[in-house]
């Protein structure tokens, strides 16, 4: 029961398929559905993601069973295999210079009551489930397999028409999330990845040929500093839970607009209102932008209208009625609706949407630019270097 039917616009490797008159083949593979499916389109071939028993899955609209490949990599169980190691730092402790101490106070205790190496997979296991491993460097392995044999059991790049495999390595988001983007969890996650991209790069050097293919990396987006770790340096910031700010907006509102329990819910940086308060959602906007840890509210019709505003424009962008609140915010910076451990995204600031773009292949000269580039903009950019169509949706600056 997955698909991209929420996905409104065509992407990317929809508007190869149509260059190709569907020759070509599009696949996605990731630890996550939307990781998978996203990237792959509307016409894609095939999608598989992890469930939790960290089995590749994938959903009847791509076909009603898994292709041979995948059912016999699943019964292997490599997940259990991959386990048995305990997860090791790639490097020399003493060189691990750029994160946090192994053991902090901005992470969960996961390791047998720790937060430091070697981390006892099989005690994970079986203190937090398997599904847990997605929070490791063996999601990430997982997905480098499934791409691998993608690559070879599908034959892409084998003919004169041009494939897409879109390849998400989510654990570093996990982990991201879990331990925080200081974490020595978060640092020794990259350095794997590092290894586990030179293994793909040396596959389609073999299977496809070094001048035959273009590879690109980036993100869909940063992360927040745990706001503990700045609190602990001096900067007046914290972290915050939903039900305690709605409990205290509604209080202000209240007190000040004489109105009950107005705030429904706050999901996704949208408030909801209850249906009584709706008609006074713009004196209500006011009242939460004047509460911690607000810092911007617009009503819905802000949004749409957009404006002079550079942060109402970015949400005006993503803005669709049907499915927002009625209320849409910016909290102050550093600030984040999470638990006290780890990180989290999703604001306008540079930390949340600065990502990295590195392209590689046929064609493409060495180089670098600062020059910013939306991250909506950069699929135009691979399709410029390929001589391959924009996106069929794009808006092309």
């Amino acid at each position: 029961r997955r698909s991209p039917k929420n996905l409104r616009a065509l992407t990317f490797s929809d508007g190869i398929k149509l260059y190709t008159n569907h020759r070509g083949k599009n696949y996605g593979v990731s630890v996550k559905d939307r990781g998978a499916i996203f990237p792959a389109g509307h016409f894609a071939d095939g999608a598989f993601w992890l469930d939790n028993k960290l089995h590749f899955v994938s959903s009847s609209y791509y076909g009603d069973e898994l292709p041979d490949y995948v059912e016999k990599y699943n019964e292997k169980e490599h997940a259990m295999d991959m386990s048995k190691k305990d997860w090791k730092l790639e490097m020399a402790e003493r060189k691990y210079d750029e994160s946090l101490a192994d053991e902090n106070p901005y992470e969960p205790k996961l390791n047998n009551g720790t937060s430091s190496f070697p981390y006892d997979l099989k005690q994970l296991i079986k203190t937090r489930g398997l599904s847990a491993l997605k929070n490791t460097p063996v999601g990430n392995e997982l997905v480098l397999d499934m791409a691998l044999l993608i690559l070879e059991k599908e034959e892409l790049g084998k003919d004169k028409y041009t494939d897409f495999l879109g390849v998400s390595f989510s654990s570093t988001d996990y982990a991201g999330h879990t331990f925080g983007v200081r974490s020595r969890e978060v640092h020794d996650m990259y350095l794997k990845l590092d290894r586990q991209l030179g293994k793909l790069i040396k596959k389609l050097d073999k299977e496809v040929g070094r001048d035959a293919y273009v590879i690109y990396l980036t993100a869909d987006h940063g992360a927040s500093e745990n706001p503990n770790h700045l609190a602990y340096h001096g900067l007046g910031v914290r972290n915050f839970q939903n039900a305690d700010v709605i409990g205290d907006v509604n209080e202000r509102i209240k007190e000040e607009l004489g109105i009950e329990n107005a705030v429904f819910k706050i999901f996704n940086h949208h408030i909801h209102l209850n249906s009584w308060a709706k008609e006074r959602a713009g004196e209500i906007a006011l009242v939460v932008e004047a509460t911690d840890p607000f810092i911007r509210v617009y009503t819905a019709s802000e949004v749409r209208n957009s404006g002079n505003d550079a942060l109402l424009e970015l949400l005006h962008e993503g803005h669709q009625s049907r499915f927002g609140g009625d209320l849409i915010f910016a909290l102050q910076p550093n600030c984040i609706f999470y638990g006290p451990y780890g990180s989290t995204h999703g604001t306008g600031y540079l930390y949340d949407t600065h990502v990295p773009f590195l392209l590689m292949g046929h064609g493409i000269k060495k180089g670098e630019s600062f020059k910013r580039v939306d991250v909506t903009n950069i699929v135009d950019k691979v399709a410029e270097k390929c001589n391959l169509p924009y996106a069929p949706n794009s808006l092309v600056e």
